[in-house]
């Protein structure tokens, strides 16, 4: 059985680097981020693809294979919407850890989803 506490302070940590990266779009520039995740799921064991739609637009596909019976597709987005930080209590992009929570663009929508869906498949690995 997984040391919860200690998963959920790995998935912080995630979540925090990858709000480091501004993604704001317009223009999008998920390819840096996209390239994280990657590395990420590399160093767990996975093959991740990456893949661009369009320049510096980029998105990342990671299969974890099962018994063959029932597929799950694990979505998101890496993309954030923009952040004014005269009107934020942190930096927007800082990644900082407060009060038990990670703060940032993208904490919610939707960074923190990509990295709950990383973990789960490393866990899951």
């Amino acid at each position: 059985m997984p040391d919860w506490e200690h998963v959920a302070g790995e998935v912080a940590d995630l979540l925090s680097k990858l709000i480091k990266i501004d993604t704001t779009n317009p223009p999008g520039n998920e390819t840096q981020a996209a390239e994280f995740l990657r590395n990420f799921l590399l160093k767990e064991g996975f093959d991740p693809i990456l893949i661009e739609s369009s320049e510096r637009r980029g998105n990342v596909i990671a299969k974890l294979p099962g018994d063959g019976k029932k597929k799950l597709l694990l979505l998101s987005h890496l993309d954030v919407v923009p952040a004014d930080p005269r009107k934020w209590e942190v930096h927007p992009f800082s990644g900082e850890i407060k009060d038990g929570f990670v703060w940032g663009r993208g904490a919610l929508d939707c960074k923190g989803l990509v990295a709950a869906e990383a973990m789960v498949m490393a866990l899951l690995k």
